[in-house]
């Protein structure tokens, strides 16, 4: 039982993970649509800097949430096959 309660809150923690996940690259995909259109306007490379350290930072909360993804899943699945082995 207490196998099972591990794997739900695995369970969790992967879609917790996931909908992080998709709602960064939401956000990505806004920033580099405004860094688009702010290198057609003349004077706004302070905010175009701005959006691509956003999108940077961005790029490593993904690359973070990724390994940890993997992590969750690999636990998950050795949680899986100890349930199946009871």
């Amino acid at each position: 039982l207490a196998k099972k309660r591990e794997a739900a809150a695995l369970d969790s923690q992967i879609r917790q993970a996931e909908t992080s996940l998709n709602d960064l690259t939401r956000d990505q995909e806004r920033v580099r649509q405004n860094i688009y259109s702010l290198n057609n306007v003349a004077g706004q490379q302070q905010q175009v800097q701005k959006y691509s350290a956003q999108l940077a930072a961005a790029e490593t909360r993904i690359a973070q949430l990724r390994d940890s993804l993997a992590d969750l899943r690999a636990r998950k699945s050795v949680i899986e096959g100890e349930i199946a082995g009871m």
